[in-house]
């Protein structure tokens, strides 16, 4: 029986949850709404003048869309809903039959070859993809099914490729690499989507149904902006379908009113063999696959949801229902309250860059930065610690990309630090793991043990202290090299006041600023080497 509680337990993580998505492969994926009393979101224009949140329900309601809980609560500037009622927790607020999401499977081929070529649609981002099916959408005007949806979508979204080069200085963008790098990856993404068109320009469906390289613009911004991305619902002949069956197959044959037939033992020995070769399919396409295995989709109603980083709210998108439902969190909500939704964890520079909006309070938020760089150009330290850690590119990943967050650095930094700087007996000392520290490994730390396993804990007071010297070192640099602070930024924001617009420029970067500025701030206080001194 040991075999079924794998089967159920590899069921379970294909029936997961899906939340929207944006991993380094499919960058521009993710759910965006817009801004509300407690939620956050500027992605509409202010003199949005499209069909309402009330004619939007009341379409989904007659394509069959299930959304009781909640009702319209928008004004001239945001778009919200409402419990109407008290929702408990882990219910589903909107369920989305499959069938009346905008998607596409990852790594498909041209849905429509005549229109677009397999060569040029294999050329294309996924983004891309998804936005030219929309399009098409689009284009067909009263005849779509979506039409009236479709005419629901913001006219612009202020994402950063749409910022002129003045615009994004406002951003200060020019203290370390990292922040240099950001800047390129917004200009690259806008290059991107005008190689694209450039590609689409010979194919019939840009000629016959006219699209501009602004319209591709507008599409790629909906897309970027509101997609989720989730697993794809299984073919009855899929290794979870085909295997499920084989698990039923074998313990029938195992009943006793079944096994007395003189053939039952040699079928469940073969229900056996072909469970494992389902289950290692299953595991392989579940872990390793994307292309072929996923989804992406603009999901009509679920995205009137605005953003909430605290919000528990999911996606969930099992491969075995033909619906998509987005379910309340552990704490639901109370009538009267908005109903919200959170698309992960996202930083400022995620949102900012392809959702047009800036999270004040985003628990999410973090400052990127090289500390490989800025270590080994700063501070002397013996080249044979250098090319220790040099030798493992996880370690040498996590100093690349240094994380900042609230709560201070992340692990993997002070643990490399905490290298560098030891003495040369607590080098000693840490370079074999005794019985005590794999125990510590395995179930405080919860993870296997590794070379950096022994630097989890704190050292000497020196060691800790040169380690505090140089993440306060970088921070107190970066702020010093703003040409504002972060008390000038804070009162420009309150002057500006309720006189401009949510998805004002102005207003964005200040705010984006002052997000930054106040991690960089907090890393000066926690890691002042002063509060060390005895």
């Amino acid at each position: 029986m040991a075999y079924v509680r794998v089967w159920l337990l590899l069921i379970h993580a294909a029936c997961t949850p899906a939340l929207a998505l944006q991993s380094d492969q499919a960058k521009s994926f993710s759910s965006a709404q817009r801004s509300g009393s407690d939620s956050v979101g500027a992605c509409d224009s202010d003199d949005y003048e499209g069909p309402s949140v009330a004619a939007i329900l009341g379409w989904a309601t007659k394509a069959g869309i299930q959304h009781r809980h909640f009702h319209d609560y928008s004004n001239t500037a945001v778009r919200a809903v409402i419990a109407a009622h008290d929702v408990p927790p882990k219910t589903a607020v909107v369920n989305l039959p499959r069938n009346l999401a905008l998607s596409i499977v990852m790594g498909q081929k041209s849905p429509f070859p005549s229109l677009v070529p397999e060569d040029i649609w294999k050329s294309c981002g996924e983004n891309v993809k998804l936005a030219l099916v929309l399009l098409r959408k689009a284009k067909r005007g009263q005849d779509s099914p979506w039409q009236l949806w479709i005419e629901s979508l913001p006219h612009e979204v202020a994402t950063l490729m749409h910022w002129s080069d003045k615009e994004l200085q406002q951003l200060q963008l020019d203290s370390t690499p990292a922040e240099k790098e950001f800047y390129d990856q917004i200009k690259q993404q806008l290059a991107d989507i005008t190689d694209d068109y450039r590609r689409l320009q010979s194919t019939p469906l840009v000629s016959d149904l006219d699209i501009s390289l602004e319209d591709l613009i507008w599409a790629s911004d909906m897309v970027t902006s509101r997609s989720f991305v989730f697993p794809k619902q299984e073919a009855w002949w899929s290794p979870l379908a085909v295997g499920t069956a084989v698990v039923v197959a074998g313990l029938a044959f195992k009943a006793p009113f079944i096994n007395r037939w003189q053939y039952s033992s040699q079928i469940s020995a073969g229900c056996r063999y072909a469970f494992t070769a389902c289950m290692a399919a299953a595991f392989f396409q579940n872990k390793y696959s994307t292309e072929g295995s996923h989804q992406v989709a603009l999901l009509p109603v679920i995205d009137l949801l605005n953003h909430n980083s605290t919000s528990q709210g999911e996606l969930q998108a099992s491969r075995f229902s033909s619906s998509l439902r987005a379910v309340s969190g552990p704490h639901g909500f109370v009538a009267g309250q908005e109903v919200t939704h959170s698309y992960g964890d996202k930083s400022n520079e995620m949102l900012l860059q392809f959702y047009g909006f800036v999270e004040m309070d985003n628990i999410n938020d973090m400052y990127m930065a090289d500390m490989y760089e800025w270590t080994k150009q700063r501070h002397n330290v013996s080249e044979d610690r250098w090319h220790f850690l040099e030798s493992d590119p996880l370690v040498m990943q996590e100093l690349h990309q240094a994380e900042l967050k609230k709560s201070g650095w992340s692990d993997a930094v002070i643990e490399s630090l905490r290298y560098l700087f030891a003495s040369e007996q607590e080098t000693e000392a840490g370079s074999a793991l005794d019985p005590l520290q794999w125990f510590q490994a395995l179930f405080k730390y919860r993870e296997i043990p590794n070379v950096m396993t022994a630097w989890k804990q704190e050292l000497s007071e020196k060691t800790e202290q040169q380690v505090f010297q140089v993440l306060h070192g970088f921070c107190s640099h970066v702020i010093a090299s703003k040409p504002t602070t972060l008390e000038a930024d804070k009162k420009q924001l309150e002057q500006l006041g309720a006189s401009t617009a949510n998805n004002d420029k102005s207003r964005l970067a200040l705010q984006y600023r002052i997000t930054k500025k106040e991690l960089l701030q907090s890393c000066v206080w926690q890691y002042d080497p002063a509060q060390m001194a005895p």
